[in-house]
Formats: C-alpha cells, structure tokens, sequence
C-alpha cells in the first residue's frame, strides 16, 4: 500500500502496481500521480503530528476522544516530589498555626475583654496601658499577685501573724491584744492599705516544728523555765534564734500557753509595691548546711540570677563551702542570716540576705555589728 498527500492536503492510498499511474482525490476531486513507492515512513508521521488540522475532525474521532476508558499517560512516581510538597504543607501549617497564636487569638481575647469590661460593648476605647507591677516580672516570689501590698512570711510556715496599724497601738500593748488588730497565718499576701504597722509572728514554744531542733528542749524550754524574771527568759530566747530583723523577740504567755514571739515595728507598706516580712525561728546554731539539709523543706519558691548572687556572696566572703547552701536557702525561703567578716578590719556583721520578691534582686542588709573576734 503506498500512501502519499494530494495538492489539498488530503492523504491517497492507492495500491502498489498503481505506482506512476493518476489516480482521483476523494476529497477534492483532483487527479494526483502515484510516487513510485512511500518516500520517508518516519517524515510522514511526523508531519501528520505537526500539522494543525484545518478541518474539523470526524464524529468518530470525537466520540472516540470522550471515550470514557481511553488511555492516558500515567505520571511517573517520584518519591522526591512528594516530600518536597509535604515539606511545603508543613511550613505553611506552621505559619498559619503562629499567626493565629501571635496576632488572631490575642486580637481576639483582647476584645472579647473588652467586651466584657464594657458591658458589651465592642467600641468602648482599650484599657489604659499596664503599670509598672503589672509587667511579667524576671525574678521574686512564685506566685505574686496584684501590685502591691504586704506579704507576710515565716519559718516554719505554721506561725500566726497579728497586725495593726502602727499609729493606733497604744504603748506597752501587745498586737494581739490591740482591740483593732487582725491576724492570719503567715505565707501570706496582703492588699493592707497604705500605712505603717506593728507586727507580731507567734508561735507555741512546743510547737512540733520547734521540738525537732536539735537539744531545743534543753537549750530553750528549760532555760527559760529556770530563768529568774522576764528579762532573762527574753534574753534566752534572742540568743537562741537567728536574727531576721526584728524590733524585738520575747516569750509571752496567755491562757496557759507559752509563746515565742518576734515583733516588727515601723513596717510601711504601699499599693503600688510590695513589702515583705520574713520571720525565723531557726536555732543560731544551727548553721546554713544543716538547715538545708535537714529542715528548710526543698520547695524552690523564689528565682533570680543565681551568678550574681554567687558574686555577692564570695564578695562578703562566705566560704565556697557554704554558698551552695545560702544559695539554695534564698530559692527555698528567700532570706538567710548569716555572720560575715570584713577582711580588712576583722569587723563581725550579721547581715540578712534577702531577694525581692517583687524583681529577684540580691540585698544584704546590716542587722547587727560586733567587734572582731
């Protein structure tokens, strides 16, 4: 079979022993010569590829392009392409996940706040901008709440606090005993208002956090049962404890029970910050590694940066042996006395190291001097 193109461009099959002879176009009606035999196979299906049809295709050619079964080319699997678009789905999850986290959702709680705060109403303008307490704070008390106001804490923690204000307390009379003051137990948070108070932090002289010291019995409860007056069972009890800054630390009695009591005078406090307490009942004796070790309980309440604070202390020179356990005593409780000497005077000062509660920060007030030893 030899199949050629007439002048039209319509294909001719024609037989091969009409090879030279004329034969007549179906198409167009033109008579065309037979070539002697097909030129090039591999041309003439190129050129029907190529060539854009100027004419419009045959029902049967369209009909079988809509075949519904008919073959197409399958695309060939490449694992690399899917990871790729994986990695693609990921990244954009991620930042439709941040956004939304950053800027939608805070946008969002924002004014349903301010719908709630303004009776719901969407408009009513932002609330002013946060006060200087209100900020997210890097160091102090876990758990601090509000502004300001008065914290009042203790160890051991099972004390009662009395206060009152400073200005009504009549000379010579007890807190607990004042007709106006009140009192809690201590580790607590107070928005007392703006004054200066008288405080008291009390505990039994048999209370069970007391008797575990260590010769407590002998060293204090007895001494005090043998002193000769008040003043000498006072003196044995300010000699037994470790300083905390207190006005004044005395034994009182009432009802048949007998009280250690520590007393703190001129305590100003304010709403926009905060004024803590701290009263100890920890034996003089008893030194920072035993307290630790065996009493404070290893609860981290209080964070700050822990270098400066190592830097602090080597400058008052406590001994490397020690700074491990004044350092964890300030995360525990927030304060510890400690005796420190000048190196260039010899000079003894019972110094309390302190962190704010408010910002974390390192101070080591002076409670009491002595000569050198």
């Amino acid at each position: 079979m030899i199949e050629f193109k007439s002048d039209c461009g319509h294909t001719i099959r024609a037989r091969d022993e009409d090879a030279g002879k004329k034969v007549r176009c179906s198409y167009c009606g033109r008579e065309a010569e037979v070539p002697a035999s097909n030129e090039d196979d591999i041309d003439f299906l190129f050129g029907e590829l190529d060539r854009s049809e100027p004419f419009p295709r045959s029902k049967t050619s369209s009909r079988a392009s809509k075949a519904p079964f008919s073959r197409r080319k399958r695309r060939e699997f490449n694992p690399l392409d899917i990871a790729l678009k994986l990695i693609y789905a990921a990244i954009l999850i991620t930042v439709i996940f941040v956004v939304t986290k950053k800027v939608i959702l805070p946008y969002y709680n924002e004014a349903q706040d301010r719908v709630a705060r303004n009776d719901g109403n969407p408009y009513a303008p932002p609330p002013p901008p946060p006060r200087r307490n209100d900020r997210p704070r890097r160091g102090g008390l876990a758990g601090l709440e509000n502004r300001g106001g008065l914290y009042i804490a203790s160890f051991p923690s099972v004390a009662t606090a009395y206060y009152v204000d400073g200005e009504t307390l009549s000379p010579g009379v007890r807190v607990a005993d004042a007709k106006n003051s009140k009192h809690v137990q201590t580790d607590v948070q107070l928005t007392a208002p703006e004054g200066t108070y008288t405080i008291e932090v009390v505990l039994p002289w048999n209370a069970p956090s007391l008797t575990r010291y260590p010769g407590y019995n002998d060293e204090l409860r007895r001494k005090i049962e043998n002193a000769a007056n008040e003043s000498e069972k006072d003196r044995v009890v300010q000699d037994y404890f470790l300083p905390d800054g207190a006005s004044d630390v005395f034994v009182a009695e009432s009802e048949g029970q007998i009280y250690i009591v520590r007393r703190f005078d001129g305590v100003k406090t304010r709403p926009d910050r905060w004024t803590a307490l701290h009263a100890l009942f920890i034996p003089a004796d008893l030194g920072a590694k035993q307290a630790i070790t065996r009493f404070i309980p290893a609860v981290t309440n209080y964070t700050f940066n822990e270098d400066h604070v190592r830097a602090e202390l080597a400058y008052y020179n406590v001994p490397a042996a020690d700074r491990v356990f004044v350092l964890d005593a300030l995360k525990r409780i927030g304060v510890m006395p400690y005796i420190t000497v000048d190196p260039q005077t010899g000079v003894r000062r019972s110094r309390l190291f302190k962190i704010g509660i408010e910002d974390g920060m390192f101070a080591a007030p002076v409670l009491r001097e002595m000569p050198p030893s």
